[in-house]
């Protein structure tokens, strides 16, 4: 750091430092790595201040600059950090900013849409996406059901099963491009200019329910794919001509802390926690990274959803489950909300017992793939293509998208893109 932030006494203080002494400049209009007080574009993530576009780029570079012994890589010595000893100088100007940290995140996360560039969005361009692990197209679906217009839909899928149901479901709208690992960055360079990559990598080597999970980092699992994923939304950035690109990442809610972290890391935006439980009738806890607006507040609505509902949501639940039942066929719901839907058969059993989730005819039974699909949100008989098995079909959707969550997510990309006429959502 240079002498601006060394408001220490005893050191030489100029005619700028004295006039933000004396009031008649406010601290946060004056860059103070410079001094310089009309150039400032950005505060300080750590303290109180301003900082213009010179220095932002030099705080940038030597922020982490720290190896894993902790010692400070350009050996500066000796070392003295003004963020600690701040709080020890009375007559000291430093000020810490309380949200220094989240502030420092946030520092980094520059493909953040920000304010001044939404006159570029007039929503005359309908979107143009590139869907990774897509599955079973959910985010087609989403798009489609929101009435924003796709000029084109780009989808990497390996599954054959999944690729068959996205083929019946959106007739020639789906342009299918195979393994994400095989999409060079010449053929991404072609496909672009991208306005939305979305993807959720296979979660069943970084979910901390499997016992045998391999992690990030083993070439022989499938968490690894992440990277992929990180890999083919940088180089959309870097090929994309200076327009924006949103983005969306899905993973399970149980993973490590040392793999959320690394996640977080790399696409330099935290996680927003968020359970289908409270508009759908499944417990669904996800992970979503992403730079898509009003993300985190969505959040934060329903965490206060839950707690406003914690006595009496299980009425609701329970409605909302007969509502995804055949009832016209004596079906009627058992438990309150079922527990999250996954590839494995055992998954539907509730709460660890053998207890089943629907009653017919005085009998238990289990949910009919047909209702599985309603509980996700997708139309019925939408997994219902070609000759595929019920038990492919509801592995199919235990690695899908929860509907109406991501229909929530995606719901502000309306006000930049181009929407169907007389659409209302």
């Amino acid at each position: 750091m240079n002498r601006a932030l060394k408001f220490l006494p005893g050191l030489s203080e100029d005619l700028t430092l004295q006039k933000i002494k004396d009031k008649v400049l406010n601290i946060e209009d004056v860059c103070i790595c410079c001094l310089k007080a009309n150039e400032v574009k950005f505060q300080h993530p750590l303290f109180r201040g301003g900082m213009c576009v010179p220095c932002k780029k030099k705080f940038e570079e030597i922020i982490f600059a720290y190896g894993t012994d902790g010692k400070n890589i350009i050996q500066a010595s000796p070392w003295f950090c003004f963020h600690c000893s701040s709080s020890q100088y009375a007559d000291s100007l430093l000020e810490i900013r309380n949200e220094w940290e989240t502030n420092v995140l946030s520092f980094y996360q520059t493909n953040v849409l920000d304010k001044s560039s939404f006159s570029e969005y007039s929503k005359q361009f309908p979107l143009k996406v590139l869907s990774l692990f897509d599955g079973i197209s959910t985010g087609k679906l989403i798009l489609d059901l929101l009435g924003i217009k796709v000029d084109k839909y780009y989808a990497c899928e390996i599954d054959e099963d999944a690729v068959h149901v996205s083929k019946c479901q959106h007739i020639d709208s789906i342009i299918h491009l195979g393994d994400v690992c095989h999409l060079t960055e010449k053929e991404i360079k072609n496909l672009c200019p991208i306005d939305l990559v979305i993807g959720g990598s296979p979660c069943n080597d970084l979910s901390l329910v499997n016992p045998f999970r391999k992690g990030l980092y083993d070439f022989t699992g499938t968490g690894i794919l992440f990277f992929e994923f990180f890999r083919i939304l940088n180089t959309v950035r870097r090929c994309n001509e200076g327009n924006h690109v949103f983005f969306l990442f899905e993973n399970v809610a149980p993973l490590i802390q040392e793999d959320k972290a690394v996640i977080t890391s790399f696409l330099m935006v935290e996680p927003v926690l968020i359970d289908a439980i409270y508009i759908s009738p499944q417990r669904r806890l996800r992970n979503y990274w992403g730079n898509i607006p009003g993300m985190k507040g969505l959040e934060s609505f329903w965490n206060e959803l839950q707690d406003e509902n914690s006595v009496n949501f299980n009425s609701l639940d329970e409605s909302l489950l007969n509502e995804s039942l055949l009832t016209n066929l004596g079906r009627r719901a058992m438990v309150d909300k079922i527990n999250t839907v996954t590839t494995h058969g055992n998954s539907m059993i509730q709460e660890q017992s053998t207890l089943m989730p629907v009653e017919m005819n005085g009998e238990c039974d289990v949910i009919w793939v047909t209702e599985l699909e309603r509980i996700f949100g997708f139309p019925l008989h939408y997994t219902d293509t070609g000759n595929l098995s019920i038990t492919t079909r509801r592995e199919l959707l235990g690695r899908s998208w929860s509907v109406p969550v991501i229909k929530n997510i995606l719901r502000p990309l309306r006000h930049f893109f181009q929407c169907k006429k007389s659409f209302y959502m």
